[in-house]
Parts: structure tokens; sequence; C-alpha cells
């Protein structure tokens, strides 16, 4: 159960889950192209603008957090990490660590038995990650290109394998993940908050498997860049800006909390709380979650109540899993 609220525990989950998590959902595809073109709210993209951001706050916060844990400790599959490819400092509180192209490969294969497979595990981290206070218990990381990647391939033939090159696979299983941030969440315990002036986050994950040259139901092809300027989070207050790169172009919108929101996932409505958009072409879209019955959405002033099915339905299709 998540809660948009300040005591929200700090994600504690290893790297590895990112890779092999199931629950994700599909969403977008890729965000690379058409990026120079403004996107505005209207009624095609108020869905996306509400469940992308649902989605990753503060979702991401507690993923960073992780992440930036799971770098220092050398932990999951950065433990396979030479330790001459990176530079651990510590300086208790602080910590800091660099990786310089840290690499490593596996292949687990058996070709000629009666039912013939093949494993192929590859990883890459590169880039620095900071953490002030590794006491805190809150996000509180700076990322310098920090780069983080996982790949995996696994094959399995029906029958033995015959001649030099193996034929396609009977039945294959692939997964690629990539993970790369920049730019600092800073804590302060005395306000307290959570602010960050630009960060950008990308998120890629692909999920496929095969059988008889057929993709199977829930292949997952997400690719998910976004940056957040001007963020100020206090157990009173949300405000902050955010640019998704999608497939069609950027939207940039401010939010502001207007009335503390609270929701257990991203595909149901939130049980209470009211959120504001503003565009950079200065359309508004108030969104009120009125428990979970309905919600309420006004843009540009004319505003339209739907069910919490319809809403939930309409808002699917735009929701990143960000936490595992």
């Amino acid at each position: 159960m998540k809660s948009i609220q300040f005591s929200t525990p700090v994600f504690q989950r290893t790297a590895l889950g990112i890779a092999l998590v199931a629950s994700l959902t599909a969403c977008g595809g890729d965000s690379s192209s058409n990026r120079t073109k403004t996107l505005t709210l209207n009624e095609d993209t108020q869905f996306m603008a509400i469940g992308r951001f649902l989605s990753v706050f503060p979702e991401s916060l507690d993923m960073l957090q992780g992440m930036a844990g799971m770098a220092i400790e050398v932990a999951g599959p950065l433990s396979e990490c030479d330790p001459s490819s990176y530079e651990l400092v510590e300086e208790p509180p602080a910590a800091s660590i660099t990786y310089r192209n840290c690499t490593a490969e596996e292949v687990d294969e058996d070709l000629a038995g009666s039912s013939p497979s093949r494993e192929i595990f590859s990883f890459h981290a590169s880039g620095s990650v900071t953490v002030p206070d590794t006491t805190a218990g809150m996000p509180h990381v700076t990322f310098q290109g920090f780069q983080f990647g996982i790949s995996g391939l696994y094959e399995e033939w029906d029958d033995p394998i015959t001649g030099g090159t193996p034929p396609a696979a009977d039945y294959k299983e692939e997964y690629e993940v990539r993970f790369a941030a920049d730019g600092s969440l800073i804590y302060d315990a005395d306000a307290p908050s959570i602010t960050a002036d630009r960060l950008t986050i990308q998120n890629l994950l692909l999920v496929r498997e095969t059988e008889y040259g057929e993709v199977q139901p829930d292949a997952i092809d997400q690719n998910v860049r976004y940056t957040i300027r001007d963020l100020l989070y206090t157990p009173d207050t949300l405000e902050l800006s955010i640019t998704f790169a999608e497939q069609a172009g950027n939207l940039t919108t401010d939010i502001v909390m207007l009335e503390q929101v609270s929701f257990t996932s991203p595909y149901g409505c939130p049980g209470a709380g009211q959120l504001e958009w503003t565009d950079t072409k200065g359309n508004v879209m108030n969104v009120l979650f009125s428990g979970p019955q309905d919600v309420t959405i006004t843009l540009n002033g004319v505003g339209t109540t739907y069910s919490c099915a319809d809403y939930s339905d309409a808002v699917e299709p735009y929701i990143i899993m960000m936490g595992f």
C-alpha cells in the first residue's frame, strides 16, 4: 500500500527485482522521437498527465534512494563489478562511488544434451552516486551520469541439436533493463522537506516470452524518460514541474497539491485529495478525488465527473509501475 505522505517508507529492494519484476505494466513506447514537439493539456492528454504523474510520484523518490543504497553498497547485480572498476569513498555519514564502465557477462549452456538450453546474462554500470547522509532514511542523493543495465536471454529446444548452428529456439525468454539518472534529491530533516532543482530519470524495461516463434501475451515494452524541476515536498506541500518525453512529444506541466492526496495504487481511484496541473500554454486541469466513488476533472473551467471504473479504465494505459 502506497500513500503520498511524508512518512512513506524508503524503497528497500534489490536491483535484480527491477529486471525480473513481472508486475510492471507496459506503456508508452520509445520516447526518443519527436521530443521537441510540445504537448498540451486537453481531452486527449489529460489522462496521460494524471496516469504518468501518479505512477512516478512518490514511487520514484523511493526507487532513487534504493538504487543509491545498492550502488554505495555494491549490492545485487552491482556485486558483479570487479573492485578495480569502481572507487568508493566513505566519510561517515557521507559516501560516494564512481563506476568506471563495470561490465560482466555469463553464459551457461548445454547444447549437446537431449534437452538443449542456453542462458546468457550481461550487466553494466557507469557514473557516480553520492549520498550525503547514509543515515537519513529519506531520499537524499546525487547522481552524475549514472547508468545501470541488465539484459538476459534464456533459450531451450524440444529436440537435440544437430549440426553446428542451433536453429531458432522453441522457447525463449528475454529481458532488458536500463536505468539512468542525473541530478539531486536533497533532504532537509529540519524542515522537513525534499527538494530538487533538476533531476532526469530514464527507465527502460523490455520483457518478452516467445514460444514457437510467437510472442506471448503480457510482453512489456517500456521506455520512460522524465525530468523533475523545482520540487518542494513537505508534510503539507507538493509543488514541482515535470516533463515526460512521450512518443508524440514533450508534456510539461507545473503541479500543485491543493488537498492531501492518498492512494493505494496508480490503478485505482485515490481515496481523497486534489491536484492541479498547468501546462506551458496556460491550460489548467484540476483533479478532485472524492473517495472511491468518483473523480472530477475540470479542464479550463469545464468539469466532468467520472465513475471510479471509467476513470481507472482511462488512466490504465498510461500507468508506469515504478515500485516493485
